[in-house]
């Protein structure tokens, strides 16, 4: 047999065998990094919460919104009507500070605070409770949403308190 063809023929199946076996690539991989995550206040932050500051109120970071209650306004009213649906439009302002497009939604706890899409179709027949909505939901940076609220108050509820719960606040 001639040099030339043996070194052929032995390049040919040496590359034959690498094929059938695989490129020795692999299937899994760990490796330890390092990871930093700032974080920074509302006014600064990626998403920024801003209340309405009659019925929202800031505190230490965490918005508290208060629909009525107890406490007299300075003009004689303190809280909402019985036996009415009562909307209130922009109590919490949503602004996107980042660099991408975002889109905002509210969830409530399940209880008396709920979901809907726009409050201005909420009613007394919609049952008692508390319904929120994101306005202009979708922000491009620098953009903004609004966070409606209808405060629903039965005509079969003789205690003038509709409840309460969490409101999560999301955007994606």
């Amino acid at each position: 047999m001639k040099r030339r063809k043996f070194l052929i023929g032995a390049g040919s199946l040496a590359a034959g065998s690498a094929a059938a076996m695989g490129t020795g690539a692999y299937s899994y991989a760990e490796a330890d990094r390092t990871v930093t995550v700032d974080t920074t206040g509302d006014n600064s932050a990626y998403l920024k919460l801003d209340g309405d500051g009659k019925y929202v109120t800031d505190n230490n970071g965490e918005l508290t919104i208060n629909l009525g209650g107890t406490s007299n306004n300075g003009n004689g009213g303190s809280a909402f009507n019985q036996d009415a649906a009562t909307r209130v439009l922009g109590v919490v302002t949503i602004t996107n500070q980042g660099p991408n497009s975002l889109t905002a939604s509210v969830q409530g706890d399940g209880g008396n605070v709920q979901q809907v899409n726009d409050v201005a179709n909420v009613d007394l027949s919609d049952g008692e409770g508390i319904y929120f909505a994101v306005r202009n939901p979708t922000m491009g940076s620098g953009g903004t949403a609004n966070i409606d609220v209808a405060v629903v108050e039965s005509p079969n509820d003789s205690n003038g308190n509709v409840g309460g719960g969490t409101l999560t606040i999301k955007a994606e």
